[in-house]
């Protein structure tokens, strides 16, 4: 049995990029880090129905659509290019893009939409911020993946 690889989350880079007004993804180039993030956090169900059928001990059973969700979270960067992406993408209510490299060059790419941005502040210390991003498309693999 093959022993697997630990993923470090220190080299993992995370970017976005705005929607061009396309439906073609954004070239690598217009992607800019969102800086100062701290956790990243990814949600994949599929709900089943269930019907039940007469004579029948077991009902069929179908999977629906597979919905994907993701939050980003960490500490407001005033300026931050890549901050301000998913801030714009959220008061706008248009598709942005996001890029998750898990070691820094293998990972996925994905057209999100931001549902909720939320800002926790205290008097003192860091400021927090976070992202719930929904899934507008399915992921493209960058590089190796993995999708994850």
């Amino acid at each position: 049995m093959a022993i697997g690889t630990v993923m470090l989350g220190a080299a993992a880079i995370i970017s976005a990029a705005p929607n061009a007004g396309t439906e073609a993804a954004p070239s690598p180039g217009t992607f800019a880090p969102v800086s100062d993030l701290n956790t990243v956090g990814k949600n994949s169900t599929r709900n089943v129905q269930s019907f039940g059928v007469f004579n029948r001990a077991v009902g069929y059973s179908i999977p629906g659509t597979r919905d994907q969700s993701f939050s980003v979270g960490g500490y407001i960067s005033v300026g931050d290019t890549g901050q301000g992406t998913l801030n714009a993408a959220e008061a706008a209510n248009t598709t942005a893009y996001i890029k998750i490299l898990f070691d820094g060059t293998n990972g996925f790419q994905q057209a999100i939409k931001v549902g909720t941005r939320t800002l926790s502040l205290t008097p003192d210390g860091l400021q927090g911020c976070t992202w719930e991003l929904s899934s507008a498309a399915d992921p493209t693999i960058v590089g190796t993946g993995p999708l994850l």
